[in-house]
Parts: structure tokens; sequence; C-alpha cells
């Protein structure tokens, strides 16, 4: 039987867009207006005002009760980076390959492609980025959709995207406005360096009527990093506490989550091994009565 583990990682993947939520537009699985979930791995810092880096990445997850996935990322950008994983729940297989490709003159174009059984779904999604200083922009473009599943083939939705760097400051957000009736999705996310050792940060999703949020902090002491969330799902409170020591050859970790509806945590520990800018990743959440037992392992390398 497959948990309450794998109902959160499907209600926060790519398997929303064949039930209608195809407006948006195309992120990377890294994104932090995409999954998200405890089994991600690129980062122990939740908040903090840095730019991303260009990185390669690769990534295994299984879960006992019939469910794995397989993929890998390469990332030089919000608009130019390429997505390809596999997934098989019950025997039942699905793919995924979502990118978008930057050109110099500011131009950017994003497909994604979803095929799960016999349905498949194709989003285009060109654009224009007009670059802000020299790692913030903002971002126009409308999305194509040819969904089998709804017999949808037309344009959904126009999008907004931005990212921006004020003073010690980092402001990212989405705003998708459907074209078909759906609810305009709302995304913001706002991190504020306190001090040398403390990050702040606040993140908002609206879509119609439903609303979520959070707020937290992430603290470095030396080589240790302590990170906590307050917040709240569409339906639910909930808080996250993790730590993480980062030793000369390796790190440790943990993460504690819990939601309101649930008596059950969800814990889990992470050990990374460094290479020369690159790292090897074991990641473990127990089973209890609520969650299933899921292993991650992932090789990030920073370009």
């Amino acid at each position: 039987m497959v948990k309450k583990f794998f109902t959160l990682l499907l209600a926060s993947g790519v398997l929303l867009i064949l039930s209608g939520y195809s407006s948006g537009a195309i992120l990377p699985v890294s994104s932090p207006f995409k999954l998200g979930d405890s089994w991600y791995t690129k980062t122990d810092t939740w908040y903090s005002i840095k730019p991303d880096k260009p990185d390669v990445s690769g990534y295994a997850l299984n879960i006992p009760a019939n469910f794995s996935v397989v993929g890998g990322e390469y990332y030089q950008n919000d608009q130019s980076f390429a997505d390809l994983y596999f997934q098989n729940v019950n025997h039942s297989n699905l793919t995924y390959f979502g990118g978008s490709y930057l050109l110099e003159s500011g131009f950017f174009v994003g497909l994604h492609y979803l095929e799960v059984g016999p349905t498949t779904e194709t989003l285009l999604a060109p654009g224009y980025r007009f670059k802000i200083n020299q790692q913030g922009y903002v971002a126009v473009s409308f999305d194509y959709l040819s969904n089998d599943y709804s017999n949808t083939h037309d344009i959904v939705g126009f999008d907004l995207d931005f990212k921006l760097f004020p003073k010690n400051m980092k402001l990212s957000g989405q705003i998708s406005l459907p074209n078909q009736g759906n609810d305009i999705v709302i995304n913001l996310d706002t991190n504020y360096q306190v001090s040398n050792s403390v990050v702040v940060g606040a993140d908002y999703l609206s879509q119609g009527s439903d609303n979520a949020y959070s707020a937290g902090l992430t603290y470095t002491v030396q080589s240790f990093i302590i990170d906590a969330t307050l917040g709240k799902t569409f339906s639910e409170n909930y808080y996250q506490l993790a730590g993480t020591d980062h030793l000369k050859d390796f790190s440790i970790g943990a993460l504690y989550q819990k939601y309101q509806h649930n008596s059950d945590p969800i814990v889990t520990i992470q050990g990374k091994y460094h290479l020369a800018k690159a790292d090897l990743i074991l990641k473990y959440t127990f089973e209890n009565d609520t969650y299933d037992q899921v292993t991650v392992l992932a090789y990030e390398k920073k370009l």
C-alpha cells in the first residue's frame, strides 16, 4: 500500500498538469515553485540571497510500495535548462521532459512533454527575458497546450516570471493568467539577509480562493546550518526543522516535518560525500504508520 508520502509527492509534481494545472511557465524541477519535496537534494540552505549557480544533477528515488523515479537536470538559468525523468507507479510508467533555451537576443522557448500510459501532453512556451542588472530578470511568455486527456489544443495562458536582487535580498515570483476560465495562480518568494549568519524568508501561493504560505529562517554557525519553517498548505498547517553539519570531506544532516492532520512526522536523514565541485548524496526517510520509507541517491556537480 502506498502511503501518505506518495500522495504528497504527486500533489506537488507534474501529474497536476493532467488535471488542468497546465497554466504556468515551464520551470526547472529544482525551482521553488515546482517541487521542493523533502526528497529533493540540491541545497541544505532553505533561505538564501545568492543567485542560483549552473549545475548538473542526477537522482534515483525508490519507495518499496511499487514506486520509483530516475531523472536528471542540466541547469544554466531559469530560461536555459533541461529536465528528464521517468516514474513508475504500480507498473504504470510516466515520462517527463521539460526544457528551455535562451537566445542572446533575450527570446527563449520552453517545451515540456508528459506521457502517462497512452495519454500525452505537450506545452510550448515562447517568451522574452528582460535582463535586470547582472543576475536578475523579468520574463514574459505564453503557453500553447496540446493535451489528449482534456482534448485541448490552444493557447491556455500567459505568464510573468521575475527574479530580482535588491541589496541584501532576493525576490522571485510567478503570475500565471489562464486564458480559459481557470484561476489566476500567484507565487511569491522573498529572502532577506539579516546578518552574516541569518537569512529569513517567506513565500505565498494563491490559486483562486485557495492560498498557502510559509515563513522561516536559515541560521549558519561555522560549519553547521539550521533551517526552520512554519507554514500552511491549502488544507493544513505544518512545520519543518533541519540541521546539517558540513565537515571537510562529507556532511550529515536530518530533517523533521510535521503536518497538522497526521499524528506521525516525516523523519529524514542525509549524508553527502564531497568531491571536487560535486557531491554524492544518500537520503533516507523512515517508514511509519502514515508515511512510506523513501531512499534517494543523487549526484550533483557545479559547472
